[in-house]
């Protein structure tokens, strides 16, 4: 979120020379799931109104008309999910499921570049919840990598995707988290995300 602040603090600064239409879904997931949960026992966040997208995001993607659209996925889409609230839990590192969320990210990106626009997906960097107080799922490793993998198939199939190498920027080695950056482990700091749009993200959209 920090990230899409600063695209909108740029365009309140600069509204001649950047726009921003910002489609960040809050507490949603692009894949098409009636519930996530992050933890064992957790008994399910319900997501079916997220895949409202679908019909959204075309519309809103046909009035602006993008130069190019990014992609950040969240933990959401390594948390364990469930098409039915009445099936079992499943996860990023299930095959049949994997095929189910690059489904649902090729219509996401169909969606994003209905107009022409490339469409970039920022790979994901490993994240942890900081406060070990649950039985916590969805930021292993694992996953991460299994998403991020998602990402790369997405990338080789599609001539519009390009990915984005961001995780680089914010792993470390054995997958430490660097609190400096990512005090929750997870969000980047104000001041993180200023450096991470200025010095790589715009000179990266602009050369």
């Amino acid at each position: 979120y920090s990230v899409i602040t600063d695209f909108n603090r740029l365009y309140a600064d600069h509204p001649g020379d950047i726009q921003v239409l910002d489609l960040t879904m809050d507490n949603c997931t692009i894949t098409f799931t009636a519930q996530i949960r992050h933890y064992v026992g957790e008994s399910g966040q319900d997501m079916r109104g997220c895949g409202l997208w679908s019909i959204n995001v075309p519309k809103q993607v046909a009035a602006f008309h993008p130069t190019v659209s990014l992609v950040f996925a969240a933990m959401m889409e390594q948390a364990d999910q469930r098409a039915e609230t009445t099936d079992p839990w499943t996860n990023v590192l299930d095959p049949e499921w994997q095929l189910h969320q690059l489904d649902a990210f090729g219509k996401y990106t169909t969606a994003l570049g209905s107009t022409g626009a490339p469409v970039l997906w920022a790979d994901v960097p490993v994240m942890r919840f900081m406060v070990r107080n649950l039985p916590w799922l969805s930021d292993d490793p694992a996953r991460t990598a299994a998403l991020n993998q998602e990402i790369a198939t997405l990338d080789a199939q599609r001539a519009d995707v390009q990915r984005l190498d961001y995780a680089s920027h914010l792993n470390r080695p054995g997958n430490a988290i660097d609190t400096s950056v990512r005090p929750d482990g997870i969000h980047l700091t104000d001041a993180a995300a200023d450096f991470m749009v200025g010095k790589w993200l715009i000179p990266l959209l602009v050369a």
